[in-house]
């Protein structure tokens, strides 16, 4: 047998191992798109609260919450000492047989948290599993020959095969046999309630199992219109489909209220959540159901073990996931998220109105920002035509990750952007973000505007790209 390493020996791999065995042994790809946006500098050395400490000594600010999981920064105090209370006390993590106290009290809170009759909860460890328990629990409950779902364009709910199916950005189902046929699902254009008419009418309400909705739209960091959700929930009843708020990414916080559907004035059959949920220290997820729903699809002896995962609700998972409520939960917690919030808007705002041939819109909610860059008229330069580069797949991606290396290199702060939507930068902060923090990110925004997207793109591309003569 070969040898393999021991945990003290992970911990002392350099970072030129690190990145070979990244290469070599978890995704080629990814480590080719991790260099060419200039993330192989990140040598972690340590990670607290929304800075990370590298090797070298260099802090860099993390504000992309690991894509939102990381609501509460890296190695919450709370969080933690959970973690070690679980430990030092030996409770039982994996329990199979009989009922989970920390379960039990988990589903209890949630059911506390949310509104109406949405009571009963199904864990699992990511958030595509919620959904993939979502769109099962609502077929067994209509369970009257009805097939169809309805999601929205340039919606995202996992990579899973049966989310997939729902999924509609970035071609992410392109070459795979996804879980429900791609005749029983049917997309219709977001924030448009015409839209949704129309497709009853032309499936019938007899015919239709489930809507499934993202409050803001995690991809493009689009925010569902005034009165959208309240007349999606006003249909839906009215035409007995099963409504689904795929809360994932924009809830737990996020939005400035607990759950984003809350400043809706609607309450849908179904919620799941994730990223958020585990404190950034577990993997957990929420799929949260109207009891008379989910009693109508398990709720006899004989269909109560039709939906479950070996993973449901680990102890100390669920631990986590009482502390982060509880946090997260507090009204004071929430009008501090909404406060920072105002104030980082109002200062995007005025480099928007500075700099209007950069920026063409702020959007978003909460700390749920996006940055719309204008990059139309950098595109029409013949030159920028020929621009090849490997991972990048347009012009846009390319530009967008020359404003994103910059940030990091040049203003030790760290930020994303998703293929779907290329020109907007996404800031999406660990919701205990210093005023002092959200100052250095204004401040850099203003550095990097001064310095002139098309400076930051010549360099960007003089490191990385060959032009096709």
């Amino acid at each position: 047998m070969k040898k393999i390493l021991s945990f003290n020996e992970s911990l002392n791999l350099t970072h030129k191992q690190t990145i070979n065995y990244y290469r070599n042994y978890i995704n080629k790809g990814l480590a080719t798109a991790f260099r060419i946006l200039g993330l192989n500098i990140l040598d972690i050395k340590s990670a607290n609260g929304c800075t990370l400490e590298l090797s070298n000594g260099d802090k860099i600010l993390d504000f992309t919450s690991g894509i939102g999981v990381l609501a509460l920064g890296h190695n919450h105090k709370k969080i933690i000492d959970v973690e070690r209370k679980f430990q030092d006390l030996n409770i039982i993590d994996t329990q199979k047989f009989g009922p989970n106290k920390l379960q039990a009290a988990l589903a209890y809170n949630l059911s506390q948290l949310l509104p109406e009759d949405l009571e009963v909860s199904f864990f699992a460890v990511s958030g595509a599993e919620s959904v993939e328990a979502a769109i099962k629990l609502s077929t067994m409950a209509k369970d009257n020959g009805a097939k169809y779902f309805i999601s929205a364009t340039e919606g995202y709910h996992g990579k899973t095969l049966g989310a997939l199916s729902l999924t509609d950005t970035e071609n992410f189902s392109e070459g795979f046999h996804v879980g429900l046929p791609k005749e029983n699902t049917k997309k219709i254009e977001y924030n448009n309630i015409q839209a949704y008419k129309d497709i009853i009418t032309k499936l019938s309400k007899e015919k239709i199992i489930a809507i499934i909705i993202e409050p803001i739209q995690g991809q493009i960091v689009e925010v569902a219109k005034k009165n959208y959700l309240k007349e999606i929930c006003a249909i839906s009843k009215k035409n007995n489909i099963i409504v689904i708020f795929d809360e994932i990414k924009c809830g737990l916080g996020r939005s400035g209220n607990l759950f984003s559907f809350l400043d809706h004035e609607c309450v849908p059959d179904i919620v799941t959540t994730s990223k958020a949920l585990g404190g950034g220290k577990n993997a957990i997820s929420a799929m949260i159901a109207r009891k008379k729903i989910f009693n109508r699809a398990y709720g006899s002896i004989n269909k109560s073990t039709l939906h479950t995962t070996t993973f449901f609700g680990l102890g100390e998972a669920c631990a986590t996931a009482i502390e982060t409520l509880n946090i997260i939960s507090d009204e004071s917690f929430l009008k501090t998220i909404r406060t920072k919030s105002e104030n980082i808007f109002q200062e995007l705002n005025k480099l928007k109105d500075k700099y209007p041939r950069y920026i063409k819109s702020i959007k978003g909610k909460g700390l749920f920002i996006g940055i719309e860059f204008d990059f139309d008229h950098i595109i029409s330069n013949v030159t920028f035509k020929k621009i090849k580069i490997p991972f990048m797949k347009s012009i846009k991606t390319v530009l967008m990750g020359a404003i994103v290396r910059e940030y990091l290199h040049e203003h030790k702060v760290l930020l994303h952007f998703n293929n779907s939507q290329p020109e907007t930068l996404v800031f999406l902060p660990p919701l205990i973000i210093s005023d002092g923090e959200i100052n250095t990110f204004i401040d850099s925004t203003k550095k990097v505007l001064e310095k002139g997207l098309l400076n930051l793109f010549v360099k960007f591309i003089i490191g990385n790209i060959k032009v096709n003569n």
